[in-house]
C-alpha cells in the first residue's frame, strides 16, 4: 500500500489535470499494452511464453520488471527504488500527449519552447 504522503496535495503538479483513480484505471485498461498488464496482475497470473512473445516491447519490458509494479486503487504504478522510494504513474498512451504538453507548455515549467530556448 502506498503511504499517505504519496497522495498529499503538496505533491500535485500544476500541469496535470486532476484525474480520479477510476478515470486513470479506465484509461490504463483501455490502453492495449497496459490493459494486458493489468489483466495479468489482477488475476495474479502470468502470461504464456507465446502470449508474451506477441506483445509489444513495452509490455515485455514492464513484465520483466513486474516486481516493481504496484496496483493501488486499480491504478498501475512503477515503484522506483531509490533512497526514498517513489511511485511513478504508468501513463496510458491516451494521456501522454496531454502530460507532455503540460510539462512543456506551462509557464512555470521552465521550458519556453524550441525558438525561445535557442534564442
Amino acid at each position: 500500500m502506498l503511504s499517505a504522503e504519496f497522495y498529499s496535495d503538496d505533491l500535485e503538479a500544476c500541469w496535470l489535470p486532476k484525474y480520479s483513480p477510476a478515470e486513470l484505471c479506465e484509461a490504463q485498461l483501455a490502453d492495449l499494452s497496459l490493459g494486458k498488464l493489468l489483466t495479468w496482475i489482477e488475476a495474479d497470473g502470468s502470461p504464456t511464453v507465446a502470449e508474451l512473445y506477441l506483445c509489444p516491447p513495452e509490455v515485455k519490458r514492464f513484465w520483466l520488471a513486474k516486481k516493481h509494479l504496484v496496483l493501488q486503487n486499480g491504478v498501475l504504478y512503477y515503484k522506483w527504488e531509490a533512497i526514498i522510494p517513489q511511485y511513478l504513474l504508468i501513463m496510458p498512451k491516451s494521456l501522454q500527449e496531454e502530460v507532455l504538453a503540460g510539462c512543456h507548455d506551462c509557464p512555470t515549467s521552465g521550458h519556453w519552447g524550441q525558438k525561445n530556448t535557442l534564442a
